[in-house]
């Protein structure tokens, strides 16, 4: 996966989490490597939202489920309950 430059649309919503050490590791050299390639820093916890973003917009399976119309009835909040 190549993260393409960052494009900001809404505000963060805060969400906090603990990464295991070697994962966290890996994405400090992955930004070093975003750096690298785009000429730009960027710290992890953005590029944590770049990748899962990435992820959601190319997962095919994830898109078609949406497309059916699955996933529209109510919004998740960080509990995963959703409203209504």
């Amino acid at each position: 996966m190549k993260l393409r430059p960052i494009v900001q649309d809404l505000p963060p919503v805060p969400v906090r989490l603990k990464l295991p050490g070697e994962l966290h590791a890996a994405l400090a050299r992955y930004a070093e490597f975003y750096h690298h390639e785009h000429g730009a820093p960027i710290e992890v916890p953005a590029l944590m939202v770049e990748m899962v973003r990435t992820f959601l917009a190319t997962d095919r399976d994830f898109r078609g489920w949406e497309r059916n119309g699955h996933g529209k009835a109510g919004a998740a909040d960080a509990t995963g309950e959703t409203a209504g």
